[in-house]
């Protein structure tokens, strides 16, 4: 016998006693862009700030992340992308998986898993307030910081709770919620938690998809390309420090951040030119960077 048709016959008398749910699978994604904050100086570069993308479903009085069901025969990460697509009108989109939400009580339609991305636009290019059918769509700047940490140390180990705030402001409303992470060591095992106490105007577990997402944004600015994906093909160092530091909410020394990022760069013979600022040398990303050398 074909040990596929076995396997298959397996499934279907298991899923027939009703010993495994079924669930439904989608794809949410994170989408991060670079906004500008409007000039107080002309003779300043605009400063920077991270936004993310969040759309509001027909009559839904709550945002929530770009996302949808996975089609029979699609591949995941084709969906994701091809939702996007759908629902931004950009092509030039950079995904990446990064992790998978499957709480039994996550959604109240029904048991569903959401695979969770994250995906940057080189600028902020969907309009805010465009219509996507039934969707409105609207850019939010993200403002997150840790407001409770406490440490109790137990018998083998410690118990660490912290509490983080997130806030979402378009200008026009303000959306927010807290969200607790507890970590209990013990011995050699460890135990993490994590639980929403609080949202407003934030749909599903969407405010923990996007705080975990910053988060790996943060990491993999510092150990690898992925600024590039929000810059435009040429850009000043200034422009590219910015974004540094915007997401990483840190500042560099000029000579400090360029011994960082010297290797992924090639000058051009380009300068950017404006009232108010002396010229700069632009650059481009350098794709024969490899990360390993």
């Amino acid at each position: 016998m074909d040990e596929r048709i076995s396997f298959q016959d397996d499934l279907s008398k298991m899923y027939e006693k009703g010993l495994y749910d079924v669930p439904y699978v989608m794809t949410d994604s994170v989408v991060f862009a670079i906004g500008e904050i409007e000039k107080k100086n002309y003779r300043k570069l605009p400063e920077k700030e991270l936004k993310v993308l969040l759309i509001k479903r027909g009559t839904n009085s709550f945002w929530e992340l770009p996302g949808g069901f996975i089609h029979k025969g699609v591949d995941i990460d084709k969906s994701a992308k091809i939702k996007l697509q759908q629902k931004t009108g950009v092509n030039d989109i950079h995904l990446e998986q990064i992790f998978t939400y499957g709480g039994s009580d996550r959604d109240k339609r029904g048991r569903i898993v959401s695979i969770c991305y994250i995906a940057l636009i080189k600028a902020v290019t969907v309009s805010s307030g465009k219509e996507f059918g039934a969707e409105e769509a609207e850019w939010f700047k993200i403002s997150t910081k840790l407001i409770q940490s406490d440490k109790e140390e137990q018998t083998d180990g410690y118990r660490k709770e912290s509490i983080m705030q997130i806030v979402l402001n378009n200008n026009i409303e303000i959306l927010s919620a807290k969200v607790k992470y507890v970590k209990t060591v013990k011995a050699n095992t460890v135990e993490k938690t994590i639980e929403i106490i609080e949202s407003n105007g934030i749909g599903y577990d969407h405010a923990e998809m996007i705080l975990y997402a910053e988060k790996k944004l943060k990491n993999k600015l510092e150990h690898s390309d992925i600024a590039f994906r929000l810059m435009p093909q040429k850009f000043t160092l200034m422009e590219l420090q910015q974004v540094y530091e915007t997401i990483i909410k840190k500042e560099y020394s000029k000579a400090n951040f360029q011994r960082k990022i010297k290797r992924l760069l090639i000058e051009t013979d380009g300068v950017m030119t404006g009232a108010g600022f002396r010229p700069a040398k632009l650059y481009m990303f350098n794709t024969e960077w490899d990360e390993e050398e």
